[in-house]
């Protein structure tokens, strides 16, 4: 996987919430994405940050990660930039139950 740095500069937002804000849409799609890219950008738009009572954006992304079963790789103003979690593989998961 590139630097985390690198993904910032040259992801673009695929994902964005909106004033509707998170749906069981936008769940859905985040986990779609994340299972065909391994990493995706969500940004939050301004209107749903304003509208939301002393908006975290910190706190949102960790809740936000956790829904959608992601890593969170970081928070850049109202970007948040997730992760795919690893999941092992079949030769690894063999390896445990032998042992």
């Amino acid at each position: 996987m590139p630097r985390v740095s690198k993904l910032w500069a040259e992801l673009k937002a695929t994902v964005r919430i909106g004033k509707k804000g998170l749906s069981e849409s936008v769940i859905n799609e985040i986990k779609t994405q994340l299972k065909a890219r391994k990493v995706v950008k969500v940004k939050v738009l301004k209107n749903y940050a304003e509208s939301v009572l002393d908006f975290d954006r910190f706190k949102f992304a960790e809740e936000l990660a956790e829904k959608v079963d992601a890593k969170l790789l970081g928070v850049r103003g109202r970007c948040i930039l997730l992760a795919a979690k690893k999941t092992p593989s079949t030769k690894q998961q063999k390896k445990k139950r032998r042992a």
